[in-house]
């Protein structure tokens, strides 16, 4: 059955992900290469997984949320809308550049151009100072140990639960990875996603 927009919330990307499915979903030549420039052009507008009505259910079930790595607060903004207490939270704020792979790790935020949601400047171990909230992970840069020093944090100060979202091979650094295997995991689903993504939303308890 075909995917149909949100009813519930405004969520520009996934409208415009969808349209795009529709017109260019066939894997094949022109039509896989268009899709890739599509998908690096809606990343710099919005975020990196498309939030799909799944997703947004289980976060606000999971609520409140903190969220490290928050980018351009596009999942925030989307949390917000749906009624969860979300704090969005990114060592760098969006510079309108869009992203580089030669650039050095750690030096600035050149996915994101704009902010949708406010998103406070703070680096990963502040997912320690958010014990009470569940922690989320969307995508984290594979490049860095952003997502295991988070996670980290976050258990150390007693955080009890985590949801990430992203591709397994191309997203969060291998500690991160690691330290999912010592987790309970309560909850693990395909989102709607771009076809060269094998994306996974998974709820853990720690």
């Amino acid at each position: 059955m075909r995917s149909r927009p949100s009813t519930t919330i405004r969520n520009p990307y996934r409208d415009e992900f969808l349209a795009a499915m529709e017109r260019l979903g066939r894997h094949d030549g022109a039509r896989t290469e268009e899709l890739y420039r599509r998908r690096s052009e809606l990343i710099g507008r919005y975020a990196f997984a498309v939030p799909d009505d799944r997703a947004i259910g289980l976060l606000v079930r999971l609520a409140p949320i903190v969220e490290i790595g928050a980018g351009n607060g596009y999942w925030a903004w989307c949390l917000a809308q749906a009624g969860a207490d979300v704090i969005a939270l990114d060592k760098f704020s969006p510079d309108g550049a869009l992203y580089d792979s030669a650039a050095p790790c750690g030096v600035e935020n050149t996915w994101f151009d704009d902010e949708w949601r406010p998103v406070l400047r703070a680096d990963e171990t502040a997912a320690g100072a958010h014990p009470d909230r569940t922690l989320f992970l969307c995508w984290p840069d594979p490049r860095s140990y952003m997502a295991h020093t988070a996670l980290a944090a976050y258990r150390a100060a007693g955080g009890r639960r985590l949801v990430y979202i992203g591709d397994p091979a191309s997203s969060g650094d291998p500690r991160f990875h690691a330290a999912l295997e010592t987790l309970a995991c309560v909850e693990r689903f395909r989102i709607e996603s771009w076809p060269c993504c094998d994306e996974w939303c998974a709820h853990y308890e720690i």
